[in-house]
């Protein structure tokens, strides 16, 4: 029985963390001896309905009864691919693993017949589900999933940055970073004589009105270097307020995922504030990580009442959860069960 996982080869995206989660994991499960299965993206309709079959047909070649096989979904090869090969799989009686990083039901709007209806019933089709965290696995059986699932907590962020011996010290910056362009609450944010925020990332269009707070976009590493005080932020959305509506959009979309972010700034080293209704706000208040807010508005307050004394504390706290991701445990933990 030898286990695999499913390396679907895309071009390097910018520094906006679409790559990086899947790669940290092929990296972490090939450590564990698992072989990779290279295939490239099919991009477009015409490439999907000519190379699903022959991308399948690749994919099960190289597989014999009783192997296993872990797909990071969504796999962005189209609905036949998906289909096809799940139903192989079960087929030929080789073991199905979905590690989720996206629902996409549930932060785009979908068009007809490709909804969260569909995600599910796809996701019924594997053997084992590792899901994000309880909240997602709750709001997927609640909808009908079926198969079995554990649950990742967090991802983990490899680096060969030398992050365990950073010197944190006290500040109040507010970090955000990532694709900046899909998050437009940053243009309400305003700096205080309490904080002051910095943000990172890809930003086509207005850097001007954020130009006291905008430092560019800068690869993985070069930010882990960089990011060396302060608190990070958990946010998304349009505004300052994300309504708690199970209606599609990036800010209620934090109900469910774990964001990358999150990952990021406890590799980083400093503790982050998040929404308080975050899949995720438990995992930090129980890991004593940060704080949680229910508006933007709430953090020139909470910044106020922080002593370097407390932000110590938590430092320690972030530490100990910052030794585990960089190593990969939290993949290593949830795949050796």
């Amino acid at each position: 029985m030898t286990k695999y996982v499913l390396n679907i080869i895309r071009e390097e995206t910018s520094n906006n963390g679409l790559s990086k989660p899947k790669s940290d994991i092929n990296q972490t499960l090939t450590s564990m001896n698992y072989k990779l299965i290279d295939i490239p993206l099919l991009i477009g309709k015409k490439q999907k309905l000519v190379g699903s079959l022959l991308s399948v047909r690749k994919v099960v070649a190289q597989l014999k009864r009783e192997d296993t096989l872990v797909i990071q979904y969504p796999t962005y090869m189209g609905a036949l691919f998906d289909i096809k090969l799940l139903n192989v799989l079960h087929t030929k009686h080789i073991e199905s693993v979905a590690l989720i990083h996206d629902i996409d039901a549930l932060r785009f709007q979908q068009p007809f017949g490709k909804g969260l209806h569909y995600e599910i019933f796809l996701l019924n089709k594997v053997n084992l589900i590792i899901s994000p965290n309880s909240k997602m696995t709750t709001f997927l059986k609640k909808n009908g999933l079926k198969s079995k699932c554990r649950e990742l907590k967090v991802f983990d962020y490899l680096t060969k940055v030398d992050v365990s011996n950073k010197n944190i010290f006290y500040s109040r910056n507010v970090y955000f970073t990532g694709n900046l362009n899909k998050s437009k609450f940053i243009f309400r944010l305003r700096n205080s004589e309490n904080v002051h925020y910095q943000l990172y990332g890809p930003l086509d269009q207005h850097q001007n009105k954020v130009a006291a707070m905008y430092n560019g976009s800068l690869s993985s590493d070069s930010l882990l270097s960089a990011v060396d005080n302060g608190f990070g932020l958990i946010w998304d959305g349009d505004s300052e307020q994300i309504s708690n509506l199970n209606n599609s959009s990036f800010g209620n979309y934090l109900l469910y995922n774990n964001p990358y972010k999150l990952s990021f700034y406890l590799a980083a080293g400093i503790p982050v504030i998040i929404w308080a209704k975050a899949a995720e706000a438990e995992f930090v208040l129980s890991n004593h990580l940060g704080y949680t807010i229910n508006s933007i508005d709430d953090i020139n307050n909470l910044i106020s009442t922080i002593t370097p004394n407390s932000y110590q504390e938590l430092i320690q706290n972030v530490h100990r959860i910052q030794l585990k991701l960089i190593h990969g445990d939290y993949t290593r933990n949830v795949f050796d069960h």
